[in-house]
This record gives C-alpha cells, structure tokens and sequence, in this order.
C-alpha cells in the first residue's frame, strides 16, 4: 500500500486556505485562558526579606569547622518555618495558617536564609513577610541559645503578580487554539489527498 503524506508545499498552502479559521481558534483560545486565569486563579503576590545567620565557627580559618557551621546555619531554615507563633500573635492567626504561605531557603552556599510570604493581597504579604523577619531571629535565638541574626533585606511591596498572569495564560490558550486548528487543517488535507488517491486507482 503506497503510503501517503503531504509535502510542505501542501501543508502551507492547507494552511493558508484555513487561516481564517486556524485565526479564529487562536482569539477563542486566548479569551479563554484570560477567562480561566481571571476566573480559576486568583492573583498570587510574593513578598521576600532575608536574614544573616552567624554561628560560631562560620568565619573559622579551618575549613572543617567553617563548613560545619554553614551546615547548621542552613539547617535553620527549618527552624524558621516552625518557630512562628510570636508572629502569628501579632498577625492575629495560625501558625499553621503562617506555614502554608511562607518558604525559605539558602541563598546558594552562604548562611543568608530567604524567607517569601505568598499572598492574594500584595501589602498583606509584605507586612507578613517583615512580622516574621521581625519575631524570627529572637525566637531562634531563644531555642538555639547561639550565634546571630540579623535581617539583611525587609520585604518590599510586590508590584508583580505571580505567574501565571492573565498576558501569559491568553497567550498559551491563543497558541493551543493555533496549533489544534493547524492539526485540524492538516488532517483534512491529508485525508482529501489520500482519497484523492483512491479514487484514482
């Protein structure tokens, strides 16, 4: 059985001859992804401070000692997503509550420790993030009875939204609508020429 496929040529001028269509999924594609992001996913904004953790040790000539001190600095960064009550009290809500919106982490192989607060509301993420930068170093302190934090950066007002933005997600329904109507377009052509050769026979 000879098989059958279509030349660039054909799969161009498919195309064109449905670009009207293939352009009218691209612009139902894209009010749908800016419906679903405006209706499916509430604005998420991100609010970051810092602090700098100093253990005894850290800044130690030996390297093993050093390293050793790194390690247990890092390792605070689970310290600060539990020891959240003080700030808690102040925000009047849960620990828990806290928890579900704050990460933290390394920044690469220093004991700077970045903690982000996610909210809907950019000013209630900003003024999270900096109750828990101000509670957190003497609530560490007071469990780990060494060292020093200090915070490097309180979190600023966030002006952009998390992704996915409403530009991002008409964008991507815009281009699924492109392509499936170019796969639609090309299916057809390619079943118009293969009982093209059918009849032919």
């Amino acid at each position: 059985m000879e098989e059958v496929c279509l030349t660039p040529r054909e799969l161009l001028h498919a195309l064109l001859r449905r670009f009207h269509w293939i352009l009218l999924a691209a612009c139902l594609g894209g009010f749908l992804g800016f419906g679903l992001c405006r209706l499916c996913l509430p604005p998420q904004y991100t609010a970051t401070g810092s602090l700098y953790v100093s253990i005894p040790g850290s800044e130690s000539a030996d390297p093993g000692t050093a390293s050793a001190a790194l390690t247990a600095a890092q390792k605070l960064v689970n310290t600060c997503l539990v020891l959240l009550e003080p700030a808690a009290q102040q925000l009047n809500c849960s620990a828990a509550e806290l928890r579900q919106m704050l990460s933290a982490a390394c920044l690469g192989k220093t004991e700077v420790l970045s903690l982000s607060v996610t909210h809907e509301d950019p000013e209630t993420a900003m003024r999270i993030a900096n109750t828990i930068l101000d509670t957190a170093p003497g609530e560490i302190l007071r469990i780990v009875h060494t060292g020093r934090i200090e915070v490097v950066d309180r979190a600023s007002l966030p002006t952009r939204r998390d992704a996915p933005t409403p530009s991002q997600t008409t964008a991507a329904g815009a281009f699924a609508g492109c392509l499936l109507a170019g796969l639609a377009a090309a299916c057809s052509e390619f079943r118009k020429k293969r009982s093209k050769i059918r009849r032919a026979r």
